[in-house]
């Protein structure tokens, strides 16, 4: 369960950081 919890967590900040990084790509536009 810890295991699972983790990855979930994990995957999450993964999509926020991409969120982040197409933020940014479009503000360089």
């Amino acid at each position: 369960m810890s295991r699972r919890r983790s990855l979930r967590l994990h995957l999450r900040h993964l999509l926020a950081l991409v969120t982040t990084a197409n933020k940014r790509e479009e503000v360089s536009r």
